[in-house]
């Protein structure tokens, strides 16, 4: 993916309904993505899960060994906040309360939750208006269920807060 600023060997392929997307050569040799608007977590786990198993067997069949995997520190990718898992588990939610709190209360609590808010645009992009991307922190230790799990009760707290939040600033 980095090496010699990508010149070739690079893609992105998706399926018809464009919420399954495979990035071949981007930061690192995949990045997997699954998404979709709505509340249904489960089913974008389950089609990110599937999706990565049947990439996973075409890779064995084809080179006869699987992804580069560590049992010390899990998937090696070329980012080391990404080592473990190698999983983001996000959504895009609207915080008007936290938005007007401040961005640096809402980092300060993220922290205390294990989650990481960005702006909505991705990480590269400033926090404009109050859509925030928040994912889980750590990749590294836990399994994909867990950091999912911790992405959906910290966002779940965080809604209430913002609530609470609203009603202080009126």
């Amino acid at each position: 993916g980095m090496e010699r600023n990508w010149p070739e060997g690079r893609g992105v392929f998706h399926n018809v309904a464009k919420n399954f997307i495979i990035w071949v050569n981007e930061e690192d040799q995949l990045m997997v993505i699954s998404m979709d608007k709505g509340c249904d977590v489960r089913g974008v786990f389950e089609r990110l899960a599937c999706g990565i198993k049947s990439v996973e067997d075409s890779v064995k069949e084809e080179f006869g060994h699987s992804f580069a995997l560590d049992s010390k520190y899990g998937y090696i990718l070329s980012c080391p906040t990404n080592l473990g898992t190698g999983m983001r588990a996000s959504v895009h939610i609207d915080l008007p309360g936290w938005a007007e709190e401040g961005l640096n209360s809402l980092k300060k609590r993220c922290e205390e939750l294990k989650l990481q808010p960005r702006g909505s645009l991705g990480e590269s992009y400033a926090q404009t208006g109050c859509t925030f991307d928040i994912s889980n922190k750590h990749r590294l230790g836990y399994s994909e269920v867990e950091l999912v799990q911790c992405m959906i009760d910290g966002v779940n707290t965080l809604y209430e807060e913002d609530l609470q939040l609203q009603n202080k600033f009126g």
